[in-house]
């Protein structure tokens, strides 16, 4: 019988690493924001999208815990946005 591969130490490493990134992105644009007096910006982790999905779900709960408010864009120019926004 053939089991599952242990994940390694470096399997964990990397994920965490590319959750990092994401979420330093994200930090900057909020900074951007704030500096431009906004209390919102794009939310950078696009559940859809190929690069950030696997991500998705983690990177949610880090900004949440931190008090901010995710949510859909909403309409734009009559047309539904699938991007959402972050609010403090």
């Amino acid at each position: 019988m053939v089991e599952a591969m242990q994940i390694t130490k470096e399997m964990k490493e990397s994920r965490q690493s590319k959750i990092d990134k994401i979420v330093s992105k994200i930090n900057k644009d909020i900074k951007r924001a704030v500096e431009e007096g906004c209390n919102s910006t794009y939310f950078d982790c696009d559940k859809d999208s190929y690069s950030t999905e696997d991500f998705y779900d983690d990177v949610r709960q880090i900004f949440e815990r931190a008090g901010y408010t995710i949510r859909p864009t909403g309409y734009y120019g009559g047309v539904w946005q699938r991007t959402e926004h972050i609010m403090w």
